[in-house]
């Protein structure tokens, strides 16, 4: 069953949110447990091993639970404890990785061996396990109030939508009393304003799934059918290559920010309202910046858990700075493997770690002073660049690519052709459509023309909401 499959969107996801707004809000935990029980079963349909692991994950934190109520935080077995705790997180991360999800990557996705949606369910057993692993940091570093209760965890991953490419969950005192109290309330309770906000995302979110990434993906495998591999020793021209790259990285864009922004949309059906994923990260204007809007929560809890905590105070000594710099290519590694097992996730994650080094060193005066419309310009093209790394899976086929779209390749290319124009003809709407999705051009129209906004909304989404589900058909 897919997040944005017709059975989940017109039967699944309704009979949760009808079921959770007639249990009664006395029973609190039962509600909990009940949004909990739905991410398992739904889960279960995707990959058996995957909601195996998520009852493992829960019994782990749980067990936290019950033996900080019962010893609290001075007991020698604390860090015994959270060690196990920790390896447990990681040993599943990558089983998952390397068993489960093997295969499952960007290239592939190229290729046209698998659908892009395969992509997202496997980000998302990282996207739960960080989750998980971040409820057990937080009781082990003495972040969380105790007496810690069995609802501090199941209200932290009751909003099951979270884990479909949603944001990864930070839990402190805040967050923890935050989604304790909805719980425990009312605020679960279904309102006009709740309902339009939480349509409004799920119903983008959905479109771009279904009608843009959709769309692209079949400009790739439309390309992939008539012969247009642009690895290797392609003969076409420079214009068509950078299409059908360009329709690739956008169908991987719209697919993770699409299930983003319906797990938002379902979140605050929920009475749970989640960060965003994506803040058009193609309108950044350095790779920093691009850190910062592209899995925005990603990098939020890299820098939370694994930096703060390894890094401690950072000073001015040389020292400091060093190791500073070896987490932060640790992390840039890691994140990159999240999307790809290949030996290009590693070189993709020291190329971003460099890009990152040398605009904090060489590039800070600069970045503030050149105009936004060129930085943003050539940000796009050195990120656009990089996802030859993801496209292929090994190094010769990344450089193959590069050549390829920089018009350097053996074989010679011309700048268009008529296959350029015949996918210009076909596809160049879904194209436009896109590449105005990827920047705030329509939030902008729409907050000028506020009163126009308010008429043509409802009308826009039923439209995009008809077209996705006959899409589907």
């Amino acid at each position: 069953m897919q997040f944005s499959g017709i059975v989940a969107v017109l039967v699944f996801i309704p009979i949760v949110i009808f079921a959770l707004n007639v249990i009664p809000t006395r029973f609190y935990l039962a509600k909990s447990v009940f949004l909990f029980v739905a991410g398992i079963a739904f889960f279960a349909t995707v990959s058996v091993p995957f909601a195996i692991a998520m009852l493992v994950c829960a019994a782990a934190n749980i067990t936290i639970c019950i033996f900080f109520v019962r010893h609290g935080t001075a007991s020698r077995l604390r860090r015994a404890l959270f060690f196990a705790v920790a390896m447990l997180h990681l040993l599943l991360l990558i089983y998952f990785k390397l068993n489960v999800f093997k295969g499952i990557s960007p290239a592939h996705v190229f290729s046209g061996d698998i659908p892009v949606f395969t992509l997202c369910y496997a980000l998302s057993a990282v996207i739960f396990i960080l989750n998980s692993l971040s409820f057990s940091i937080a009781a082990f570093s003495g972040k969380m109030k105790y007496p810690i209760k069995i609802i501090s965890y199941f209200s932290h991953y009751a909003p099951f939508p979270r884990l479909f490419c949603g944001p990864v969950a930070l839990y402190d005192n805040e967050n923890g009393a935050i989604s304790e109290e909805i719980i425990r309330r009312d605020k679960n309770k279904l309102s006009v304003d709740l309902l339009y906000g939480g349509a409004v995302d799920f119903v983008i979110g959905f479109g771009k799934i279904t009608l843009l990434s959709g769309n692209l993906g079949a400009l790739c495998a439309f390309a992939n059918s008539i012969g247009i591999r642009i690895i290797g020793d392609f003969s076409g021209s420079v214009a068509t290559a950078w299409i059908v790259f360009a329709a690739f990285i956008l169908t991987v864009y719209f697919a993770l920010s699409g299930f983003s922004d319906m797990a938002v949309g379902v979140g605050k059906w929920l009475g749970f309202d989640f960060e965003c994923n994506f803040h058009y990260p193609f309108m950044s204007k350095s790779i920093i910046e691009f850190g910062a809007r592209w899995f925005a929560t990603f990098t939020i809890w890299f820098e939370r858990y694994i930096l703060a905590l390894l890094c401690g105070k950072i000073t001015n000594s040389v020292s400091c700075k060093a190791k500073k710099q070896c987490i932060e290519l640790a992390i840039c590694i890691t994140i990159a493997s999240f999307y790809s097992s290949s030996v290009n996730a590693v070189i993709l994650g020291i190329i971003y770690w460099l890009l990152i080094l040398i605009e904090e060193t060489l590039l800070a005066n600069l970045l503030k002073k050149s105009p936004k419309f060129l930085l943003i310009l050539c940000n796009t093209a050195i990120v656009a660049l990089s996802f030859t790394f993801l496209a292929t899976d090994s190094f010769t086929d990344s450089l193959a690519l590069l050549q390829t779209l920089t018009g350097l390749n053996t074989s010679g290319s011309v700048l268009y052709d008529s296959e350029t124009l015949y996918l210009l003809h076909n596809y160049g709407f879904w194209l436009a459509i896109s590449i105005i999705g990827c920047t705030p051009l329509m939030s902008i129209i729409a907050r000028r023309a506020k009163r126009v906004t308010r008429v043509l909304s409802p009308i826009l989404l039923g439209v995009i909401f008809l077209f996705s589900i006959v899409s589907l058909l």
